[in-house]
């Protein structure tokens, strides 16, 4: 379980905004999140409850254990689908003054903590604007730390003291806390904010986001209508870029924190029943289909990763004797590619000079349009991804009526995308090189939401980077 604090002694950054959206879209990874409302304010509760007023007990009753509350999971509300909230309200300001004689009392929430350990994955922890005994609960009970910094003056005399403060706890409590600052509230509308903005990524490097949230009025909006952005603008920036941290943020998480899959038996007979109609649809492509490198298929590249989306269920089941037929057909169509693991053994390819075409058989072609078509739907949006004629441009717009792909390689003159069940794509031939991008969408301009390399621009705002390498552009980072 990863606990994080999001935390600043200096008010108005933006930290209950981004524990909030933070949350709910690594929420919406399927990690089990829970958020933790340590400001008397209560303001994460505010912005995920349409009506606190309802509750009865809180964090207060947990970490005092009054009205014979012991356990946090007596208070904890569900309020999204993998997203529980601990409230909190303004009785949490008289928790100092109550445990002030009590030994022990900074650990109050890492003792509570312990006991919903394996029910989570995440535990975001939403501190007050001061430092005091609420504030130290908080940072005990937490291995990593967010700072909000908005670019300001006075944004960089808090941040230096909220360093000391992690610096002291680990000195006095050999307590060591992985903290990072987090720009928010970023117009770039003015030299003093970028400049500002250049300091804190100069002076903290790697101890800062590549993401930075962009100020948005829907940012407030959401909070006030008890909504996360992804739900209430999913087209804002502010949703853009909260996105971005939350791939960050799950960037840096180890593989036990994966959630785990369902392996199926891989000797299970192929029934004839509609409810299993994918399953066997893919069984063919599935013992050669593992995720691997990018590699070459007909037409084009095929990039591969492994997701916790579930497959979605296919209308119709073509006989189990006719995709053996589909299997061994597929098999004789293989092009080369690079050495590839295939169910645990290594499978070579090599392409003969001079092959010739084939077609495929019209007995087979009912069985491809079974088998292929949802593989074609898991293609999602990504980051540059290079394939064969070029590099590919992807971004999620469903609703978009135009979006255009501007960049430095093109004249920053926006070109059309086209678009498939929402996803917009662009292949785009180009050298090996460093390139900035955006997109357009229905006249806005945008950087990639996944992609969380940029750079700020001379006109103010960012732009979305990447490097596309030599050897047939094989590699973009």
């Amino acid at each position: 379980m990863r606990t994080i604090a999001i935390v600043n002694q200096k008010g108005g950054c933006g930290k209950t905004t981004t524990a909030i959206n933070l949350s709910a879209f690594l929420a919406s990874e399927t990690r089990r999140v829970l958020l933790i409302d340590m400001d008397p304010q209560g303001h994460a509760t505010l912005g995920l409850l349409r009506d606190p007023s309802q509750l009865e007990k809180t964090v207060y009753e947990v970490l005092t254990h009054e009205q014979g509350v012991t356990a946090l999971a007596e208070i904890i509300v569900r309020v999204r689908e993998n997203l529980d909230l601990a409230p909190a309200d303004v009785l949490l300001s008289a928790l100092p003054e109550k445990l002030r004689e009590t030994p022990g009392k900074e650990n109050k929430l890492s003792e509570v903590l312990e006991e919903i350990r394996k029910d989570y994955d995440y535990v975001i922890v939403d501190c007050p604007p001061s430092v005091g005994l609420l504030t130290f609960n908080a940072l005990k009970a937490c291995t990593e730390a967010i700072i909000p910094v908005e670019p300001s003056f006075f944004s960089l005399q808090g941040i230096a003291r909220q360093m000391e403060t992690l610096d002291l706890l680990a000195t006095t409590a050999g307590h060591n806390i992985k903290a990072r600052a987090l720009i928010t509230l970023y117009t770039g509308r003015s030299d003093f904010a970028k400049a500002v903005a250049e300091e804190i990524r100069k002076h903290l490097g790697d101890r800062s986001f590549n993401t930075v949230i962009r100020f948005s009025l829907k940012l407030p909006e959401a909070v006030g209508h008890g909504l996360p952005i992804a739900e209430f603008s999913p087209r804002s920036s502010g949703c853009a870029d909260y996105r971005a941290l939350a791939r960050e943020v799950l960037a840096d998480e180890p593989p036990k924190f994966a959630p785990s899959r369902v392996e199926e038996d891989p000797e299970e007979a192929i029934a004839p029943a509609p409810a299993a109609a994918l399953e066997q649809a893919e069984s063919p492509l599935e013992p050669r289909m593992q995720v691997s490198p990018p590699i070459p298929v007909i037409g084009e590249g095929l990039f591969t990763v492994e997701t916790p989306r579930a497959r979605e269920e296919a209308n119709s089941l073509p006989p189990a004797a006719v995709l053996e037929q589909a299997e061994s057909f597929l098999e004789s169509r293989m092009p080369a590619a690079p050495p590839m693991p295939i169910n645990g053994e290594g499978l070579f390819t090599s392409e003969a000079p001079g092959a010739r075409e084939e077609t495929i058989p019209p007995a087979l072609a009912a069985v491809f349009e079974q088998a292929e078509s949802p593989l074609e739907r898991r293609i999602q949006a990504s980051p540059p991804m290079p394939v064969n004629g070029g590099v590919r441009f992807t971004i999620e717009a469903p609703g978009a009526r135009s979006v255009q792909l501007a960049a430095d390689f093109n004249d920053w003159v926006a070109d059309e995308m086209q678009s498939r069940d929402g996803i917009w794509t662009k292949v785009v031939p180009l050298p090996p090189g460093r390139y900035h991008y955006r997109y357009v969408v229905d006249g806005g301009w945008q950087t990639d939401p996944l992609n969380v390399h940029l750079e700020p621009t001379p006109w103010g705002g960012y732009n979305s980077v990447f490097v596309l390498e030599g050897n047939n552009g094989n590699k973009v980072h």
